[in-house]
Order: structure tokens, then sequence, then C-alpha cells
């Protein structure tokens, strides 16, 4: 159901609609809730970020998987189940303090300080893999602008599968249509 008032034009003002106040007080009243609620956003939003961690063998392949924090316990089981520690691969690390602990696990271990702001120390450096991580981005930025936390996995899923099959002689395109005929029998 409607309700009709009768009202001047551009006037917005009747008798029993309530006090009145002036105008000067009448628009603080109005815009002052938007700054507070700005304010009140900002403040106490949603500062969370999904973590990924990624690792990229030199010349190599490429992994990349979301993970639920970047504490040693998360990460260097990781490390152990991808990396071969025979003839004492070297694992090259930002100096993220998780890091620590990857020599006492069998790899030689380099770090590269970015906190004072070294990029590269000897053969040491992590720009492959911060390649990488710039090419996710870009992409993610530039197609999709952003990324739902529950399908972040798929599409780092789907830059890692182009990043490991940059280089095939087949075109990326035959080589999914292979792939799909493997898993689904096209009769």
């Amino acid at each position: 159901m409607l309700f009709f008032v009768i009202a001047p034009y551009g006037r917005h003002f009747r008798r029993g609609w309530g006090p009145t106040i002036n105008n000067k007080m009448g628009w603080i009243v109005m815009e002052a809730a938007a700054p507070v609620i700005f304010a009140t956003c900002f403040v106490l939003g949603n500062n969370t970020n999904t973590v990924a961690m990624g690792m990229v063998e030199r010349n190599g392949k490429a992994i990349a998987k979301v993970v639920p924090d970047v504490k040693a316990r998360t990460l260097l089981p990781m490390i152990v189940e991808r990396i071969a520690r025979e003839d004492k691969t070297i694992v090259f690390t930002d100096d993220l303090p998780s890091y620590n602990q990857v020599e006492r696990l069998g790899y030689a271990h380099k770090i590269v300080q970015h906190a004072a702001k070294q990029y590269v120390s000897g053969i040491a450096h992590v720009n492959t893999v911060e390649s990488l991580w710039s090419t996710i981005k870009r992409g993610i930025d530039g197609v999709n602008h952003s990324v739902s936390p529950l399908y972040l996995q798929s599409y780092l899923d789907s830059y890692i599968y182009r990043y490991n099959h940059r280089k095939d002689e087949q075109p990326m395109f035959l080589s999914l249509l292979n792939q799909v005929s493997q898993v689904v029998r096209i009769s």
C-alpha cells in the first residue's frame, strides 16, 4: 500500500512531522554519518589476506598452494614433501623466520635478506618466484580484478599450468585437449 503525503514542491516540511532544526544543523546531521561509517569500515574492515606459498625450481616447474598461515609448521612440511634432499639440494628463501629450520631438514639453505634491501647474494635470489607472483597478480588484477579466497587455488592452478608449459613445443590449447581426452573418453 502506498501512502501519499501532501507537501509543497521542493519543500520537505509539514507540521506534525516532528521537531524542526535549522538548515546548518540539518546539514551536519545528514552529512556526519558518511565519514563516521567510512572511518568505522576503514578501522574495523576486513584486513585479512589469503596466503599462498609458491616454489619454483630454477629452469624448471613451479607449484603454488593456498595455505592457512605462514608459520613454520605449515610451510616446512610442504618443502619436505615437494623438494628432494639428495645431493644437498639448495633452497633459496627470503628472510621469513618460518624458514629458519630449512637447513635442519637436510637442505643447504641460502637466505636473501629482503628486510635489509638485499635481493641477490651470490647465487641466492628469489627473483624467479617473485616473477611468478608478479605474473599471477597482474593476471588476476587485469582480468578478474579480484578473486574470492574460495576460488583462489583454482586460479593459482591455471597460472601454474601456464607457467609450467610455457616452453612446450605443442600449443597449450592442444595440450589441454589431450589431457581432457585422457580423462574423458571421447568416442
